[in-house]
C-alpha cells in the first residue's frame, strides 16, 4: 500500500514538473516575443504597401527605399486605357524622417501572438519625395488629359408619344486637381494602380438619367390629353407641349398640375377673345364711322370657373373640343 502511494507521488510530482517547466517556457517564449519585437515589425505588417514582416527599422527603410527608387505606377483610365508614371520622371526617392521607427515602438507588442492572423498596414507619405516641377510636368503630358470631352447632363426630351429621357454622357474631361491628388497620394503611399474611373477624377454630368425616369413617367402621366378650344374664327389647343409649362412641384418633390399656371392661361384667353366692353364701329345714316367702347354687350369667359373646369379636364384626361358656344364658362351678355 506504501509503495503505491510512493509510485503516485512520483507520477504527481513529474507532472507537476513538466507543467512547471511548460508554464516558464511559455513565460520565457511571450517575453522573447515581446523582446523581439521591440525591435522587429510583427508578422503581416506592410508600409506603403512592402511586405516588413520581422523586418529591423533598418531593413524596411532599405527595403523602401529600393523599392522606391524602382516604382512604377499604371494608371487605369476611362475606356480601358492605360498610362503609367515611373519613379525616374518624377525624382521620387525615400528619405527617413523618422516615421518608421515611431511605428515600429507603437505596435502592440505585448500583443505579438495575436498577430500571426491579423494584417497592418501603414503608411508614410512624409518620408517620399518627388520633384513638384517635373511631377506637374508629367501630369500634364499624359494623354488623359488632352482627351478632354466634355460630360452633358442627361434630360426629358418630347417626342411624338410623349417624353423620354435622354440618357448622360460621361465623356473623359478631367478634373486635375482630383488627379493630381489621387496620384500623389499613390506615389507616396506605395500603392501600383490608380484607377481615375473609381477614384473620381473626372468631371461628372450633374444629372444622370436615372434621377429623371420618375419625373418622366409623372410628365407623360399628367400631360396625355388634348383640350382644343374652338372660337370660331381660331382655335386654341391645349396639348402635351403647353401642359408641360404648367407642372410644378408637391412639397413631397412630385410634379403637380399647377392651378394658377391654368388660370394664368384662361386670362390669356379672356383677353383675346373676351368681346364684353371693347370698342366697337358703327356707320351712322350719313355714312360717319362711329366708334364707342364700354357697355354690358359680347362674350364673356368666366374666368375662375373655366380655369376650374380646364384643370378637372387635364386631370380627368378628357380629350374633347370646345366650340365657342359650349365654353363651359362662357356667358353672353346684351
Amino acid at each position: 500500500m506504501a509503495e503505491e502511494n510512493t509510485g503516485m507521488s512520483r507520477e504527481r510530482k513529474i507532472l507537476v514538473g513538466f507543467i512547471v517547466v511548460l508554464f516558464l517556457l511559455t513565460i520565457g517564449a511571450y517575453f522573447f516575443g515581446v523582446y523581439y519585437f521591440t525591435e522587429h515589425f510583427l508578422p503581416g505588417t506592410q508600409v506603403n504597401g512592402f511586405n516588413c514582416s520581422y523586418m529591423t527599422q533598418e531593413e524596411t527603410e532599405k527595403l523602401l527605399a529600393e523599392e522606391t527608387s524602382v516604382y512604377i505606377l499604371a494608371i487605369q483610365t476611362r475606356g480601358n486605357g492605360r498610362e503609367s508614371i515611373s519613379a525616374d520622371e518624377i525624382d521620387l526617392k525615400y528619405t527617413s524622417d523618422g516615421s518608421v521607427n515611431r511605428m515600429l515602438h507603437e505596435q502592440k507588442r505585448f500583443q505579438w501572438f495575436l498577430a500571426f492572423s491579423q494584417h497592418k498596414s501603414w503608411e508614410v507619405p512624409s518620408s517620399v519625395t518627388y520633384d513638384q516641377d517635373k511631377f506637374e510636368q508629367v501630369i500634364d503630358s499624359l494623354n488623359c488629359m488632352k482627351d478632354n470631352q466634355e460630360p452633358y447632363d442627361a434630360y426629358i426630351k418630347q417626342n411624338d408619344d410623349g417624353f423620354e429621357v435622354v440618357p448622360e454622357v460621361e465623356g473623359t474631361k478631367i478634373d486635375k486637381e482630383k488627379l493630381q491628388k489621387d496620384i500623389s497620394n499613390a506615389v507616396t503611399t506605395g500603392r501600383t494602380l490608380v484607377d481615375l474611373d473609381v477614384d473620381g477624377c473626372y468631371v461628372d454630368p450633374a444629372v444622370y438619367g436615372d434621377e429623371l425616369t420618375e419625373d418622366c413617367e409623372q410628365m407623360n402621366e399628367l400631360t396625355d390629353v388634348v383640350v382644343t378650344y374652338d372660337f370660331s374664327d381660331r382655335k386654341e389647343t391645349v396639348d402635351r407641349t403647353l401642359i408641360k409649362e404648367w407642372l410644378s412641384r408637391d412639397e413631397d418633390g412630385n410634379l403637380m398640375l399647377d392651378h394658377s399656371a391654368i388660370a394664368s392661361y384662361v386670362g390669356q384667353l379672356a383677353s383675346k377673345y373676351d368681346t364684353v366692353g371693347i370698342e366697337r364701329s358703327f356707320s351712322t345714316y350719313d355714312n360717319r364711322e362711329v366708334t364707342v367702347s364700354g357697355g354690358t354687350y359680347g362674350w364673356l369667359i368666366d374666368q375662375p370657373k373655366e380655369a376650374d373646369a380646364l384643370y378637372q379636364a387635364i386631370m380627368d384626361k378628357k380629350t374633347q373640343a370646345y366650340v365657342k358656344q359650349t365654353l363651359p364658362a362662357l356667358k353672353e351678355l346684351k
